[in-house]
């Protein structure tokens, strides 16, 4: 067997492993539960073993319906990116050092004692222009920066459109027609994160094909690189993010 069919069975095998686990925990079929997150387990254990055991089962369950259904887009991109893109944070004061620093070991420990980590990171963006996707909010940059210290280049990342209005946790009503990063050219200019915490203006991070690879719905294909992906992926651990 050859390495890429050995990591494909491996991945279809904890797909499975996934499905059946939350077709016990619903009290749904197998058949109901992928029919509401299409191949999304596969597409998610093909790019790393570790993605699906690092979330808690009903929170990434979610995810994968709310992307199947069309309302939000999963992508993979590298932790430092991650950083990159969200707003910077004026760190000069010594308690915002302490409290960051606090939080982000607490969820290096979690990570590396494998406890499931709760809520998924995400971005909200917004598309001012065709070839422009500008970040206007996230969630997740410690457990990015925490990924970043343990060496781990993939991150599973829920990007949301601007328009649409998450109601409760997860899912919600969809106010507009803001384009999926699915459907956005990989060479799309995108921005960093716009907003009233941003210690800076936004500025160009790379093209949407270099900084993360977008799990689209019906195929394993999506816009970039395997791994390491993007401009930022080596960017060392600093206080500025």
């Amino acid at each position: 067997m050859g390495a890429f069919s050995k990591i494909a069975q491996e991945a279809t095998e904890q797909a499975i492993n996934f499905i059946e686990s939350m077709a016990r925990k619903t009290g749904r079929t197998t058949q109901e539960v992928r029919e509401s997150i299409g191949d999304y387990p596969e597409k998610i254990a093909m790019e790393s073993r570790d993605l699906l055991p690092r979330q808690k089962d009903s929170d990434i369950l979610d995810v994968m319906k709310e992307a199947q259904a069309g309302k939000s887009d999963l992508v993979v991109m590298n932790p430092n990116n991650f950083r990159q893109l969200a707003a910077n944070m004026d760190t000069k004061d010594p308690f915002i050092q302490k409290m960051i620093s606090d939080k982000v070991q607490q969820y290096y420990d979690q990570i590396q004692e494998g406890v499931p980590l709760d809520d998924l990171p995400f971005m909200r963006q917004f598309q001012p222009l065709d070839d422009i996707v500008q970040i206007t909010g996230h969630d997740g940059r410690h457990r990015n920066r925490a990924l970043a210290r343990l060496g781990e280049t993939k991150s599973l990342v829920r990007m949301v459109p601007s328009d649409y209005n998450p109601g409760g946790k997860y899912g919600g009503i969809d106010f507009g027609s803001e384009e999926l990063l699915r459907n956005v050219d990989p060479e799309a200019r995108v921005f960093s994160e716009m907003s009233g915490m941003s210690t800076g203006s936004p500025n160009k991070v790379g093209t949407l094909g270099e900084l993360m690879k977008v799990l689209s719905v019906g195929g394993i294909a999506a816009t970039g690189a395997l791994e390491g992906v993007g401009p930022n992926a080596q960017v060392q651990e600093t206080t500025q993010n």
